[in-house]
């Protein structure tokens, strides 16, 4: 007979989902539902100070300009102290801006290591104000260092102040880093990556393999929002997916971890999911997970190929 009432039918519901998942091991967290839209404002204050913050900087770098004449004109002419001063005065406010960047991904790092350790002992979908901020964070990380590529002045311009600023006194005004100081941002911003590989470094810092299990989950999550046309704001989980590809491939896991042959992470769906829905950012999604994980020269070759066709 038939169930008289909609929660009769619900254990049905729930058993037949098991099977599926079975048969097609499919992993459950592709069907998690994680509305971030929907989600209140975070009452932690140091969340909400972060995504602040998060804000700001993304309109920093996507408005950012490079400042190669001080730079070029102090090179062409070395032994001018006045340039110079001139040059480093003009490149402060750049070089202040970076140092705040990466203050900011340190901070990040911090609270993806926080947030991922709630998850050790359940999943996404019971805690969804948690998971929305994790999948908040890893869709500005990926968009912030996106950013980053399609503005070399921004290296430039912290290349040419390190150049510079050893030929104007040390009591200059505005001169907040000492010479170590310079290198480890100088360092930190050559990177392809910088944000990535900060939240990288955190979590191998920590606890690599109960970090993987919320990172794969956070792919496969935001997958099956995109392709479970869960929500109609794709553009934020499809950047949080792959930033989570890139982070899960990178973390150091005891008998490796290629994001391509992990049982945890819906590779093939994922890049099917990009192939499908990902409009005309799709080249961008496929090169970022080409060419920013480190495993996917040894991936099958019917994987690379839904990168690269």
């Amino acid at each position: 007979p038939t169930p008289s009432t909609p929660a009769e039918r619900e254990p049905s519901s729930s058993v037949m989902g098991q099977v599926f998942a079975a048969l097609f091991r499919e992993s459950p967290s592709l069907r998690y539902v994680v509305d971030t839209d929907a989600v209140p404002p975070t009452a932690d204050p140091v969340l909400a100070e972060l995504f602040e913050n998060m804000e700001a900087a993304m309109k920093q770098i996507e408005g950012y300009e490079a400042k190669p004449e001080p730079i070029r004109q102090a090179i062409n002419i070395p032994n001018d102290p006045e340039i110079a001063l001139n040059a480093v005065k003009a490149l402060l406010p750049n070089v202040n801006m970076i140092e705040t960047w990466m203050d900011l991904a340190e901070k990040i790092a911090s609270a993806v290591d926080d947030l991922t350790k709630k998850f050790q002992n359940k999943t996404l979908e019971q805690d969804v104000p948690s998971a929305a901020a994790l999948f908040k964070i890893f869709a500005f990380v990926w968009k912030f260092d996106q950013a980053k590529m399609m503005q070399p002045g921004i290296q430039n311009d912290f290349a040419g102040y390190r150049r510079v600023v050893s030929k104007v006194p040390a009591d200059t005004p505005g001169l907040s880093m000492d010479e170590s100081a310079t290198g480890i941002v100088s360092m930190w911003i050559a990177d392809m990556m910088p944000v990535t590989l900060k939240v990288v470094s955190a979590l191998n810092q920590a606890l690599p393999h109960e970090a993987a299990t919320t990172i794969a989950e956070v792919a496969n999550c935001c997958c099956g929002m995109i392709s479970g046309s869960r929500t109609s704001n794709t553009e934020p989980y499809f950047h949080a997916m792959i930033c989570a590809i890139i982070i899960y491939d990178r973390l150091l896991l005891h008998g490796g971890n290629s994001v391509f042959t992990s049982r945890d992470v819906a590779i093939r769906k994922c890049l099917l999911t990009i192939r499908r829905s990902g409009g005309s950012a799709t080249m961008q999604y496929r090169n970022s997970i080409q060419y920013s994980t480190t495993t996917f020269n040894d991936a099958p070759a019917s994987i690379q190929a839904l990168c690269e066709s």
